[in-house]
């Protein structure tokens, strides 16, 4: 009877735990129908979802992204060989090597790099952003120093005129960008990050693209990039540091830190639209003795103060009809600017606050738009659940077994999935973990997926093994 408690125990909690030492450091998740992909420092693991089942394993070196082609059903595996230069290559669901590889690139891999699928107006395209990101060109790296860069899967090519780059400014005192979260909505693209200098942390912001339209000239690419600077406020204190983000039901969500306490603040997309409307035509507006100086990124070559190409704020009129198009709020065709930068940070009071404890990981649960599951810095998943647009409230917690360390948080048809630096670990939103009923046997069974099937049969087995002990 003990070894059979014994090995029920020990199943249930081998299915809902894998142990990632053979993908090695810096993990990345990707959950996909029916299967988990892991890659790491090592290499890439195909696991069975509902068993955690090892299926397949490649010797990848320094895997950093993840993805899928939709159009064509194949796996993006992006790679570095160790000396910071990186490729993406195709590969079936079964690892097989597709003759489709990307032109190599450097990247710096000491803060993980964002990278996400989008819908270009060709097909399907890749986003990456990283601190430092150099494309490879004639035999040569360029000397050009980009923060992000987006282009087709069909045509796999990083320096072709199908690519947009987000150049730096070719100052000394480069700043640095450390993207956060990225995701699409409706046309746009967008990206949550924090600003650099010689790594002390300047300010944070949220920057937009148009995922659909970019077109290319003599000048270079020409899209509608913007950013505005996100703050979050709670007693008496600016919370300016972003940890994560996401969007749900038409408004983005983001985690903000100070020191040890986080909160969370609620933007509304439409009321950031306006925002992000002001924002440009205060940028561009007329009667300016000088042109606007973008601080982080390249210049845009047009001037604010050129009569033909700037905006009089006071009756809202412009002599160009692709300017115009600014006062409209149609930023996606308005290609005579890009790259143009806020300075005044959109401020809103904090949602859901904490102490002593900082939410690093953000996740939606399915269609669910009233639930968030969050991971602390203390390695705890919090089920938080939205009463309101203004408040957040805590369901309940629960504290993860092994390392604190949580690198990934995601959800997938009622299940959460925690990648820490050592395990992959699984729990259902209703695991009895979260269920009052179960507290006592947390600490057993933890890891058991929820149904009140497991919860009798764990109890059943304690009672009988109990009962031949006394």
């Amino acid at each position: 009877m003990y070894i059979f408690a014994w090995m029920f125990i020990s199943n249930a909690f081998s299915l809902n735990v894998y142990d990632i030492h053979k993908v090695g450091h810096r993990p990345v998740l990707l959950i996909e129908g029916d299967y988990v992909y892991l890659g790491g420092e090592l290499g890439l693991v195909k696991l069975d979802k509902t068993s955690f089942n090892e299926l397949k394993f490649i010797s990848v070196q320094n895997v950093w992204a993840v993805l899928v082609d939709d159009d064509s059903n194949l796996l993006i595996v992006c790679s570095s060989f160790g000396d910071g230069e990186s490729h993406c290559h195709k590969l079936t669901r079964n690892f097989k090597e597709k003759d489709i590889t990307s032109e190599r690139f450097m990247i710096d891999l000491n803060t993980p790099p964002l990278y996400l699928k989008c819908r270009l107006s060709d097909g399907i395209g890749i986003m990456i952003a990283a601190p430092y990101i150099k494309s490879f060109t004639y035999g040569k790296y360029s000397k050009t120093i980009y923060s992000l860069q987006m282009g087709s899967l069909d045509e796999f090519s990083f320096s072709s005129n199908t690519v947009y780059h987000l150049i730096y400014n070719g100052n000394m005192n480069r700043l640095e960008m450390r993207y956060k979260a990225g995701f699409v909505h409706q046309q746009f693209i967008y990206f949550l990050y924090n600003v650099y200098l010689n790594d002390q942390f300047i300010e944070a912001k949220l920057g937009k693209m148009c995922a659909s339209h970019h077109k290319y000239s003599s000048n270079g690419f020409r899209t509608s990039y913007e950013d505005i600077p996100l703050v979050c406020y709670h007693d008496n204190v600016n919370y300016t540091k972003i940890e994560d983000g996401l969007v749900l039901n038409g408004t983005i969500i983001v985690s903000f830190s100070n020191l040890e306490s986080g909160v969370i603040c609620s933007f509304s997309i439409k009321e950031l639209a306006k925002r992000f409307r002001d924002s440009r035509m205060n940028i561009l507006r007329c009667n300016q003795k000088t042109g606007w100086k973008n601080r982080s990124f390249k210049p845009d070559p047009f001037s604010a103060w050129n009569s033909k190409t700037c905006i009089h704020l006071k009756n809202q009129t412009c002599a160009e009809s692709m300017v115009c198009n600014v006062i409209k709020g149609d930023f996606c065709n308005t290609v005579l600017y890009y790259t143009i930068e806020g300075v005044h940070p959109t401020v809103l009071s904090a949602v859901y606050n904490t102490t002593g404890t900082v939410l690093r990981h953000l996740a939606k649960v399915d269609s669910n738009d009233m639930m968030l599951i969050a991971g602390t810095d203390t390695g705890q998943i919090v089920k938080l659940n939205i009463s309101s647009i203004e408040s957040y409230t805590v369901d309940v917690e629960y504290e993860i077994t092994g390392s604190h360390n949580i690198v990934d948080l995601q959800t997938q048809n009622g299940t959460i999935y925690i990648l820490t630096d050592s395990k992959l670990q699984r729990m259902a939103v209703d695991d009895c973990a979260f269920d009052t009923d179960c507290t006592g046997l947390k600490s057993c069974f933890n890891h058991i997926r929820s149904s009140m099937y497991f919860c009798t049969l764990a109890l059943i087995y304690i009672r009988s093994v109990l009962r031949n002990m006394f």
